[in-house]
Order: structure tokens, then sequence, then C-alpha cells
């Protein structure tokens, strides 16, 4: 594991910035989603990021620049939450 794998695993901000991620992603499969919830429960952040990121990868869905930058910041050590400008209504999946 590098370094910043290590970090993003102890720190509990990438919990809400993964969520938000989850939420906004084109993801739907739901074995995906819980799994990816159920890393996040467990402080497993550096999981989460990873599944979630393979499988649209492994899918192949389309996400748009901005998004994919978001995707980037946790898995480079730096975890933000989205910006409200970037949220559109009706754009991404409600969280259950």
């Amino acid at each position: 594991m590098d370094g910043k794998s290590g970090a993003m695993m102890q720190n509990p901000r990438y919990r809400t910035v993964i969520t938000e991620l989850l939420t906004d992603s084109p993801v739907v499969r739901e074995q995906v989603v819980k799994d990816v919830r159920e890393f996040l429960a467990v402080g497993e952040y550096a999981l989460a990021c990873e599944t979630l990121c393979g499988w649209i990868h492994e899918d192949d869905l389309a996400i748009s620049s901005a998004f994919h930058e978001r995707l980037r910041q946790p898995a480079d050590g730096g975890a933000y939450s989205r910006p409200s400008s970037e949220v559109s209504p009706g754009k991404g999946r409600n969280p259950t």
C-alpha cells in the first residue's frame, strides 16, 4: 500500500467525498453500490474508491471531465466536497 492509500484509509472526510461521488456516479448495479457503502461504513475508503472507479471502467460508463477530476482527488490524496454548481437536479442517483 502506498502512502496515499494509507492516508486515505485513516481520514474519515473521504467518506463524505466518496459518498458524494457514488451518488453522482453513473453506477447503477445495486451490488456495487452496496459494496461501496459497506466499505465506507467500515472505514475502508481506499477500497470504496477503488471499487467505484473499477466499475466505472469495467462497465465503460461515460463520465464528464469534471467528474473524472473529482474521482482523481481522493486517489491523489486530496479530498474535497463537490461544488454546488456541479450538481444538476435529476443527475446521479439518490442515496438509498
